[in-house]
């Protein structure tokens, strides 16, 4: 039996990703070794979110619940890590530029992350040096960015505070007819954001049609996310789902375009182990996730794409179609245009936003 791929504390698309290895819960078993891949920018996995403190101000926990390895002793060293499938270079799982981990990344038998295209397993991965003080040998592809007692910090924002403030009810509004703006919603005990497949369309005016949706609790979607095409960069359409909670994504679904943001209800007893700012890949509208029955018989046969990027504690990618020895990815994250084209703002028209045309950056990109 092979172990799923996973990000903790992973942002997946966007100049960094948060998914792959954060916290190691929810392992799916499979018998081949299915892989996503990342296109058009970094992935990033480890740190943790920033929090609302009492005087309103946002503090990080870096103690309690921070996703990185502890050092002095050299403890649980893939918190904040990199765990997937790769047979060593292109074939696997791999992203277009850098992979930055505060944890390890997984590098031996068949395991490992590949970065600059797969054109060399880790040249463009950042885990700091694999033969350090710690023992940590060359099998893996990433160690740590300081072997000593200090911590390279990296906290998230605290999306759904700093930017649901003035979003108004969602109601009985749905993705196909939405007007653009900023929207909140909350219903239990798992909101469905849409039960079949949508599309956003496209609209006039100096930024296209913006949608966010903030929902205060766990969420599911049920079917594809799509924009409408043949836009330009006047009538781009921007679709932001902000869950404070976990995030399932049904079977059915192919393709998702946007951002998506699970973060952790720092509410929660143990918000770092609990099912809270999870992405799961293929799930049912149910908290905690499905087991591993569930994902042996359910999510084999159709692949995950999204257009856009995903941040969240952790991502559970649990698509099993493909494996290393063929062509068929299980996940693609791709880091499209439209993420930029046409501003870079997804929550909405802020006062002097800039308008842009069109950005070129060459790798790395951090």
């Amino acid at each position: 039996m092979r172990r799923a791929q996973k990000l903790q504390a992973l942002i997946l698309s966007v100049s960094y990703i948060f998914s792959l290895g954060l916290l190691n819960i929810g392992l799916a078993y499979a018998d081949t070794k299915p892989y996503f891949q990342i296109h058009g920018a970094d992935v990033f996995a480890g740190g943790w979110w920033f929090a609302k403190n009492a005087a309103n101000g946002y503090n990080c926990d870096l103690t309690t619940n921070y996703q990185a390895p502890s050092f002095d002793p050299l403890d649980k060293q893939y918190k904040g890590g990199i765990l997937a499938f790769n047979n060593g270079g292109a074939q696997g799982a791999l992203s277009d530029f850098g992979a930055l981990a505060l944890g390890q990344i997984q590098g031996e038998n068949g395991y490992g992350f590949a970065s600059n295209r797969g054109n060399d397993k880790s040249k463009l991965s950042f885990a700091n040096d694999s033969g350090n003080a710690n023992g940590q040998g060359a099998a893996y592809w990433g160690g740590f960015f300081d072997a000593g007692a200090r911590q390279l910090t990296h906290c998230i924002p605290d999306y759904y505070n700093l930017k649901s403030g003035d979003a108004t009810d969602w109601g009985s509004s749905n993705l196909a007819t939405a007007a653009a703006g900023k929207y909140k919603a909350s219903a239990g005990p798992v909101f469905t954001v849409n039960s079949s497949a949508v599309t956003i369309t496209k609209s006039a005016g100096p930024t296209g049609k913006t949608i966010t949706l903030f929902v205060d609790g766990d969420a599911y979607i049920g079917g594809d996310i799509a924009y409408e095409g043949g836009y330009s960069a006047d009538t781009v359409s921007k679709f932001t789902l902000v869950v404070r909670g976990s995030l399932y994504v049904d079977k059915a679904v192919k393709r998702l375009d946007g951002l998506y943001i699970a973060q952790p209800n720092m509410s929660k007893s143990a918000p770092a182990s609990d099912d809270t700012g999870i992405i799961w890949t293929c799930s049912t509208a149910t908290s905690n996730g499905p087991d591993d029955r569930y994902i042996s018989q359910n999510c084999r046969n159709d692949s995950l794409v999204v257009n856009g990027a995903l941040i969240a504690k952790q991502v559970n990618l649990l698509r099993l179609a493909g494996d290393v020895s063929n062509s068929t990815v299980a996940e693609s994250f791709n880091y499209t245009p439209e993420v930029l084209v046409g501003g870079s703002n997804f929550y909405g028209t802020d006062s002097g936003e800039p308008h842009i045309d069109s950005l070129v950056s060459l790798p790395p990109v951090f």
